[in-house]
């Protein structure tokens, strides 16, 4: 079950299925005046899922077909189609509605007759239409599963300010990650995706080249500054067997099976999120098990049995598997692009698929050890280190983070010119990426920056100007810059 036409899952205890029949369309007549049609006698072979034992009796209950106008309103809240495992019928169950929902109605659907019906005790206040309005006013707020915002991004909004644009301002370098990312994603919304399974991805490369940040950049497109939009786990905390319980939660019987699962809860909470599985080579076999079932089918059966759907989710797989292989294959690439004339900062086509087939792929399958895995990722795509010209980029930026910082804080101007930022980038280290700049910029910037406040050689007001003397950076001050309003 995929699309926009999916319906959520349930997030508590189901309401039961009846214990007697549905009928067929037609099946019922309703009189005029009545809210629900009569009993109906069962087209041939079609029945509903046997009674749980111990659960309350839907025996003697009114049933009317669902107008497709009242479906569509009740796939807003918590209803979960659970007939996808089911061989002639299922129960779709309201959840969290109040009392009135948990005591007097229920809804089925048909999957012989592919048609939806609500039960109602005979004595139930509520008509169907004034039952749907009463939901409406009592579901408690946030607890429905979210949509994700791209569904309703107009196509004009997409061509006016497209997801490689967006992408581009945020993250330095990787174009040829976010060109294919964009690409994927832009199927997505437009309807020319596979609804066969979600959308995947594997992020290779080593630390601090943007991974992280382009899947948290692709979280904020969908979902803009919807928090639940993003659900990171770092799978260097699932590196032992016992630990799949804290991922889908524990069985019955088992300490923390109330608690629930870290990816199945939050899951539940937004079907449609960007889900980051960082470090994924850390992870115990039994939880790459846990992430096949969800990567083929677009669902993931948690320790209370019950069906979290995620087929409109994106799964992005962070991995240092391979880097130094990319890393040193783009270094000697770039090498010769540069002596043939071309750009080396243009990271598209740089590792062949011939260096993919023949390098990566082999160390992919001999830690993930089975080939059905990988084959469920939409891309497998490769984060490049950063050339000479992208370093000082990151080293600008950097910089002038902080530069705001002191205007807002300290009514600071902070001046610098390029001979800073070559200074900066000599302390790039590959194996830690943009982080290397960052910890540059703190010890060679910012801690000067902030012993020299606390000796007041400069203070509020200040122009300072920044250069390299000796092999240092030095700070110098220039004019004073204009008060701010709340000062004069």
């Amino acid at each position: 079950m995929g699309g926009s036409s999916s319906i959520p899952p349930p997030t508590s205890t189901s309401i039961p299925p009846p214990t007697g029949s549905i009928p067929p369309p037609g099946g019922s007549s309703v009189p005029p005046g009545s809210a629900y049609g009569g009993q109906s006698v069962p087209p041939a072979g079609d029945s509903v899922i046997n009674d749980a034992p111990g659960l309350p009796q839907w025996s003697g209950s009114n049933v009317r077909p669902l107008e497709a106008s009242m479906v569509s309103d009740l796939r807003k809240f918590n209803i979960s189609e659970a007939c996808q495992n089911s061989v002639t019928a299922g129960v779709a169950l309201l959840n969290n509605l109040g009392e009135a929902w948990g005591n007097d109605y229920a809804i089925v659907f048909s999957k012989q007759s592919h048609t939806w019906w609500l039960l109602a005790r005979e004595m139930a206040p509520l008509g169907l239409a004034e039952a749907v309005e009463a939901h409406k006013k009592i579901a408690p707020a946030g607890t429905a599963p979210k949509k994700a915002k791209d569904q309703k991004r107009s196509k004009e909004d997409r061509k006016a300010f497209p997801l490689e644009k967006r992408l581009m301002q945020a993250i330095v370098g990787q174009r040829g990650s976010i060109t294919a990312v964009s690409q994927q994603i832009r199927r997505k919304e437009n309807g020319w995706h596979s609804s066969d399974h979600p959308l995947v991805f594997l992020f290779l490369g080593s630390s601090g080249i943007g991974k992280t940040e382009l899947a948290k950049q692709v979280a904020n497109y969908v979902h803009e500054d919807d928090k639940d939009g993003f659900i990171r786990l770092d799978m260097s905390e699932y590196q032992n067997q016992h630990e799949v319980s804290k991922f889908i939660g524990a069985p019955p019987g088992y300490q923390g099976y109330d608690d629930g699962g870290q990816l199945t809860k939050r899951l539940k909470r937004c079907p449609h999120a960007v889900v980051l599985f960082d470090e994924v080579e850390k992870a115990h076999t039994d939880i790459l098990t846990c992430l096949l079932q969800t990567f083929d089918e677009g669902r993931l059966t948690d320790g209370k049995g019950e069906t979290v759907e995620c087929m409109d989710a994106i799964f992005v797989m962070t991995s240092n598997l391979a880097q130094r292989e990319i890393a040193d294959e783009a270094v000697k690439r770039r090498a010769e692009f540069a002596k043939t004339g071309g750009d080396p900062d243009d990271d598209k086509g740089v590792l062949s698929p011939e260096f993919a087939q023949k390098t990566v792929m082999p160390v992919l399958k001999h830690h993930f050890k089975r080939d059905e895995f990988i084959g469920r990722i939409n891309e497998i795509l490769f984060f490049l280190p950063f050339t000479e010209k992208q370093r000082l980029m990151l080293a600008n930026k950097e910089v002038e983070k902080w530069k705001k910082i002191a205007k807002k804080r300290h009514n600071m101007e902070l001046q610098w010119g390029t001979d800073l930022e070559y200074f900066l980038i000599k302390a790039y280290d590959l194996r830690f990426g943009v982080r290397s700049i960052q910890h540059e910029v703190g010890r060679q910037v910012v801690s000067k920056l902030a012993r020299a406040h606390e000796e007041d050689l400069i203070g509020e007001g200040d122009t300072v100007i920044m250069s390299v003397v000796n092999n240092e950076v030095s700070l110098k001050k220039g004019p004073k810059v204009a008060p701010r309003k709340e000062d004069k």
